[in-house]
């Protein structure tokens, strides 16, 4: 038997932010382009959307251990917009973006895409219900509140706090 490392078959990263915490919406000119083009997405996603119990998750990815050995993996980046229930208790529907960064399996056809996909929506689900269920959401609402207030306080843009 090998003595590989065990791999998590799922591992999940996100980052959050509210919209509701939004202050300003202009981008700021001299930040980096990927920066300036993150602050786009976002302000397009908080128009479209709304701010009442929205959120949006960015720097995420999603990587699949498809066995207990490294080198059989594939790896999604994802970003956009979860809606939870009036209370901020579960997730009520996402509109994310993905795609593959990496694949351990070479081109994959449409219909493993279209199944990683679903998969994908499904585990983004349960794991920020993972997420409010151990108080991350109202930590990340709390700290975009704060940043709000610092940057309000010192007549300074804070951006979205990234």
């Amino acid at each position: 038997m090998e003595s590989d490392q065990l791999f998590h078959p799922v591992l999940i990263q996100f980052e959050c932010y509210p919209f509701r915490s939004a202050s300003r919406l202009d981008v700021p000119f001299d930040a980096p382009e990927p920066y300036q083009a993150l602050c786009r997405r976002f302000v397009k996603a908080l128009q479209q959307n709304g701010v009442e119990h929205t959120y949006y998750v960015f720097n995420a990815s999603i990587e699949f251990h498809l066995a207990n050995k490294s080198g059989y993996s594939l790896k999604f980046q994802f970003e956009g917009t979860v809606w939870t229930d009036k209370d901020d208790q579960e997730v009520e529907k996402l509109d994310i973006s993905t795609e593959l960064i990496h694949s351990d399996w070479g081109d994959l056809d449409r219909s493993v895409m279209t199944f990683f996909q679903t998969v994908i929506q499904r585990a983004v689900r349960v794991e920020f219900n993972r997420y409010i269920q151990d108080g991350e959401l109202a930590r990340a609402i709390t700290r975009a509140q704060n940043a709000m207030l610092e940057s309000e306080h010192s007549g300074g843009f804070m951006g979205m706090s990234i």
